[in-house]
């Protein structure tokens, strides 16, 4: 109830205001993932410019103007041991603009942790917003008004950005169907109903602007409406089967999406005519079939009078597939003669004949009326044998011997045994004529047969994929070999593994294109590389888009080659996006060289090729659609191989498992690992052994088919299953990864005004604590932190690491002191900026602390932990600071702590141990 109370209100707001609110983030710490993706400079501290570049994220561009130095701005490749970071850095005079599309307004906009905003801000006398650049990083625009908008000038000091968010409305009333059954300018043979299908489930909100109406304005009828799922249907009570003219017309938000989008205003045009070609015989002289015999005049019989025929069609009959004679077409009432031209002989020689007559040809007696019908187009065969006399037959009739099939008849019969994707249809005229002679009561010739067989190897009409059906789909070269695509981890990949190979959702769009999806995915034409935007190596998108998403599958074909080796076989041929550099659309047909299992598609690579290594052919095979069954699977880290992880299955099920079909480990990177053992515990449970594998991060694959449930009488497939686990048997540490990066904010003791210029001595010195009473800190001890200049954070002046420490002013407040591996002296740094630098994840809270003591206690994503993190310091050893001296009281008790900061009374032998901020080993 509360869930549907949540999609109402949602309903509701949207309706009223037809806005939704959205966030667009700029990731550059992943420049092949911008729009455009840039590719990044390998050196450390070099930029690649973007400053001619529009970056794109939904509904929002980010620009660069002017800019005197070093390109304006640009992808800054940053290494610190080993590790290698990108940010967009942001130069002196340089105008960053962020503007909203498509009639959106920007609301707000945060710069990431981590940012260096230098000297970047508002312009003089903007009055967009109010822009917060200290901590917060936040701008926010003023009041209601609608901002499309916001520039950044950086006046002097380079700023530094990881990230970008930026809040803004967009209007809701966006969506459009994906697909109708009827597109616009469609012509019908009548109308009941309209459907709509949208790539998301949708609702009916108001159903009571929908109309459709004749080309006159009038009502066509009162329509109803229905949903299931992502499918709208529009229907009339009645259909609608006489020539006009309709509109349909859909008001903008009469549907809603559970996320809150709704439908644009839509009309659909279409006509509907009733189809003219129902005129046709119902007798035809001789009859059709074997006949002794074909005479001079065929007549056909008609069951009313025949107003017109086109006595100037040309009329082909055809022997064994060739054209034999031309035949000429008159009427008598209510019956169509067609006479043999040049000769007044029947035909007696024995073959098939084909009789072909175009439609249109034959009229009713209302020709030249709109209530004229006419004939369809007719193929008429007949066969012609010879006449036997039927043998007596004996007191005890033994079976008359079977003749031996013919080689050639054998191969005609396997051929129709072969259905499927990119085989011949049913409806093909060359499935029709070969089905026809292998089913004739008299054996035609090898001939015949072989004329038949070479038709259907050349048949351009070929079975494409169904919607809602799922297919594998494979690369083949000449010699037979198959590489398979396989999805995994964000990417569609080849493999050699059949077991391994996805299986891809079709949808067949009304282009006669089709679309493949997995996982909310949608599969591109093959690319082999990230050139075009839209497309990238990875062979998929997370959002549909017609121009890359639709492939349009070809029969395969290459000048040269055997027919009947490239049988079965298709083309992928789609679009690869705009090049970045021409900024033109390209299309391509996806190829693979099989040598190295790689793509090598390119627009420019327009010939077909079908050999060892490159090949543009590939198999699409239709497979059960797998079954979506719930399960869950534990832990997600473990100490020790010895351990296992447990697979449970809904408790009402019984799942078998599969002999044939192997479950197997992969680390993260994609080393396959070997198979993984399962044993049953319940109907419902299974284990899965670990042993063999060392510490690691891994995903164990049970491939569809692994486990089948019975659903009814049907036994099915499950669905692929994979799960990330660990196998880690100490505690954590900083570098991880995975972790909530948003404690930002560190207090440093006994260090005065952070403002005011220090001397460089005083950075010997430095201790942090936390920030306030609700934020524990924990620091990894292992990390190191360093001094450098503030503008070049990578440059390493003094290195160091962090110890517990105890602040004797309140001892249980935990804190830890910097202890440089080259102590500082006096005047060694010269007058200027500089920062103590943390990496990411040197210090976090109290959850961070039982991570570094055991990461099986807690998970890194309940950790918060800084990001890359700087103090900025002025250095100035000329300057004098109010304090003079600081006095120690000699007689205060001693504070001793162990290294975990603990407070301790006794100290144990070879223990070690903090007193007053200094290390003692206890001997």
């Amino acid at each position: 109830m509360k869930n549907l109370i949540l999609l109402l209100s949602v309903l509701f707001s949207c309706q009223m205001f037809a806005q939704k609110h959205e966030c667009a983030v700029f990731d550059f710490t992943k420049p092949l993932e911008l729009n455009p993706a840039i590719t990044p400079l390998e050196t450390n501290g070099q930029v690649e410019p973007v400053t001619s570049k529009t970056f794109t994220e939904k509904n929002i561009k980010l620009s660069f103007d002017g800019g005197s130095l070093r390109g304006s701005a640009g992808i800054a490749t940053i290494i610190t041991e080993g590790v290698t970071s990108y940010y967009l850095r942001v130069f002196t005079t340089t105008t960053m603009t962020i503007s909203a599309q498509n009639n959106s307004v920007l609301d707000s906009i945060r710069f990431a942790a981590g940012t260096i905003m230098g000297e970047l801000g508002l312009p003089v006398n903007d009055n967009t917003g109010k822009f917060d650049s200290s901590d917060g990083k936040l701008w926010t625009k003023n009041g209601d008004n609608n901002i499309g908008k916001v520039s950044f000038y950086n006046n002097f000091a380079m700023a530094q950005i990881p990230q970008l968010y930026v809040y803004y409305t967009t209007p809701s009333d966006v969506l459009t169907p994906i697909s109708t059954s009827i597109y616009n300018g469609q012509t019908v043979p009548s109308f009941e109903s309209f459907r709509l299908t949208f790539d998301r489930e949708m609702n009916i909100v108001n159903t009571s602007g929908i109309t459709l109406t004749y080309s006159d304005g009038t009502s066509a009828g009162n329509v109803s409406v229905s949903k299931t799922n992502s499918n709208i249907v529009v229907s009339l009570s009645k259909p609608i089967t006489k020539d006009c003219d309709l509109l349909l017309t859909i008001p903008a938000r009469a549907f809603a999406s559970n996320d809150g989008y709704q439908n644009a205003e839509l009309t659909y045009s279409f006509k509907v005519v009733e189809p003219r070609n129902t005129f046709n015989y119902t007798e035809a002289i001789p009859a059709i079939g074997k006949v002794k015999m074909i005479p001079n005049t065929i007549s056909l019989v008609f069951p009313d009078i025949i107003g017109h025929v086109n006595e100037d069609a040309i009329i082909v009959l055809f022997k064994d597939g060739e054209p034999h004679r031309t035949l000429k077409l008159t009427s008598d009432e209510n019956k169509v003669n067609l006479t043999i031209n040049g000769t007044s002989s029947d035909i007696t020689e024995e073959g098939t004949y084909t009789l072909k007559i175009k439609e249109g040809a034959i009229s009713n007696a209302l020709y030249g009326t709109d209530y004229e019908r006419h004939n369809e187009e007719y193929n008429i065969t007949y066969i012609v044998t010879s006449e036997t006399d039927e043998p007596e037959p004996d007191p005890e009739p033994e079976p008359d011997p079977q003749p031996e099939e013919s080689e050639t008849m054998k191969v005609a019969k396997s051929l129709l045994a072969l259905i499927g994707i990119g085989y011949p249809t049913e409806e093909s005229s060359s499935r029709a004529s070969l089905k026809a002679l292998t089913e004739s009561e008299e054996v035609p010739t090898d001939e015949a047969l072989a004329s038949a067989i070479d038709a259907f190897y050349k048949e351009p009409n070929i079975a494409k994929p169904v919607s809602k059906k799922y297919y594998q789909i494979s690369s083949v070269n000449a010699n037979g070999s198959k590489l398979w695509l396989t999805y995994n981890d964000g990417s569609v990949t080849l493999t050699t593994d059949a077991s391994k190979a996805t299986a891809f959702k079709a949808t067949a769009n009304e282009d006669g294109t089709t679309t493949f999806a997995v996982n909310g995915k949608y599969l591109h034409v093959l690319a082999s590389d990230s050139r075009y935007a839209g497309t990238s190596e990875r062979n998929i998108t997370d959002e549909y888009s017609s121009t890359v998403n639709n492939l349009m599958l070809q029969k395969f074909i290459v000048e040269g080659k055997e027919a009947k080796d490239m049988l079965g076989l298709v083309t992928l041929y789609g679009g690869l996006g705009k090049d970045k550099v021409s900024k033109e659309d390209k299309t391509a047909y996806a190829l693979v060289d099989h040598s190295t299992a790689s793509v090598l598609t390119q627009a420019e690579y327009n010939a077909s090729y079908f050999e060892a290594d490159m090949t543009n052919a590939f198999a699409i095979n239709e497979i059960d659609v797998p079954a979506e069954v719930n399960y869950s699977i534990s832990p997600d880290l473990v100490k020790k191989n010895t351990e296992v992880l447990t697979l449970t299955f809904p408790e009402e099920s019984f799942v078998d498992v599969s002999e044939s079909v192997k479950p197997y480990f992969i680390t993260n990177s994609g080393v396959n690992k070997g198979y993984a053992t399962l044993t049953r515990t319940s109907d419902n449970m299974f284990t899965i052994s670990l042993a063999g594998l060392s510490d690691d991060k891994y995903i164990v694959v049970l491939p569809q088919g692994t486990f089948t449930i019975t659903v009814g009488d049907e036994i099915q497939n499950i669905m692929e299953i994979r799960h990330n686990f660990e196998i880690n048997g100490g505690g954590g540490s900083g570098d991880d990864g995975g972790f909530d990066y948003s404690y930002s904010a560190v207090n440093i003791y006994g260090f005065g005004d952070i403002l005011e210029p220090k001397k460089d001595s005083q950075l010997n010195n430095i201790i942090i604590y936390q920030y306030s009473r609700e934020n524990d800190l924990a620091v990894d001890t292992n990390k190191e932190v360093w001094i450098s200049n503030y503008d070049n954070v990578n440059k390493k002046l003094y290195k160091g690491k962090f110890v517990p420490y105890v602040i004797e002013e309140m001892p249980e407040t935990p804190a830890y002191r910097l202890a440089l591996e080259t102590p500082i002296v006096e005047g060694s740094l010269a007058k200027g900026l500089y920062a103590v630098v943390f990496e990411k994840g040197t210090f976090g809270d109290a959850n961070f602390r039982k991570y570094l003591e055991d990461k099986t206690s807690v998970s890194p994503s309940q950790c918060r932990v800084n990001a890359l993190y700087r103090i900025r310091i002025d250095i100035d050893n000329t300057y004098v600071s109010g304090i003079d001296d600081v006095l120690i009281d000699k007689n205060k008790e001693d504070v001793i702590v162990d290294l975990q900061g603990r407070r301790v009374s006794k100290m144990a032998k070879g223990g070690l141990y903090i007193i007053n901020g200094k290390k003692y080993l206890n001997y």
